[in-house]
């Protein structure tokens, strides 16, 4: 039986832990874009996450 592989060639549980960090600082930081957003409207929040979406690996 041939082994499932997901992103990176690696198993599907191996790929899913190597992402699960980048998961997690969505979920702690969402709250934050949230509050931004609905203090000074999108249109910063968009000028701030774009450079940092940008450089990430």
């Amino acid at each position: 039986m041939q082994q499932r592989r997901g992103g990176l060639g690696q198993s599907m549980l191996a790929a899913g832990l190597w992402m699960l960090p980048g998961g997690l600082m969505m979920l702690a930081v969402s709250p934050l874009g949230g509050r931004l957003t609905h203090a000074r409207g999108p249109k910063v929040t968009r000028l701030l996450g774009g450079p940092g979406t940008a450089q990430a690996p």
